[in-house]
C-alpha cells in the first residue's frame, strides 16, 4: 500500500519526486519506491525524512490501509 502522507509532504513543499530524493540523498527511483510502499527505509534515512518534513516518522510511514475514516 502507497505512503501517502509520504507523498502528501513532499507535494505540500511543491517537490518533484527527484528534488525530495536530492535532498534525501537517494535517487529518484529508491524515493518513489518509498512513497508506493514497496521499498525499505534504512534508519538513517528515516532520520533524515524525519528532519526534512518535521514530521513523525510514524505519520510519514503510514500506509494508505492504516489510515482512518470517519
Amino acid at each position: 500500500m502507497r505512503r501517502a502522507n509520504l507523498a502528501a509532504e513532499r507535494a505540500r513543499r511543491g517537490w518533484t519526486l527527484a528534488e525530495a530524493a536530492f535532498r534525501i540523498g537517494v535517487s529518484t527511483n529508491t524515493y518513489m519506491e518509498w512513497e508506493k510502499g514497496s521499498g525499505s527505509i534504512r534508519s538513517e534515512n528515516l532520520e533524515r525524512l524525519h528532519d526534512l518534513y518535521g514530521r513523525p516518522i510514524e505519520y510519514l510511514l503510514k500506509r494508505e490501509s492504516d489510515q482512518t475514516t470517519d
